[in-house]
């Protein structure tokens, strides 16, 4: 059975700051930390906040930018 890879944001456990962003199998993991699974249609890189309501990443930890856009 092949596994299927993708982009995925690597999240410290405890933290919603996005440490790094890799290409990984669905079954990678770290430990201590927690990977999150993003498509092309989402912005996402390092130093970004994870909002785990929606599964979008902000510029800031109020979650009211998104790539310096107010949404």
């Amino acid at each position: 059975m092949m596994e299927k890879s993708g982009a995925y944001a690597l999240i410290p456990e405890g933290s919603n700051i996005v440490e790094n962003i890799i290409v990984e199998n669905d079954i990678f993991k770290k430990k201590g930390y927690y990977t999150v699974k993003y498509y092309n249609s989402v912005f996402c890189q390092p130093g970004m906040y994870y909002n785990k309501n929606d599964s979008l990443f902000y510029d800031s930890p109020d979650f009211k930018e998104i790539n310096g856009i107010t949404v």
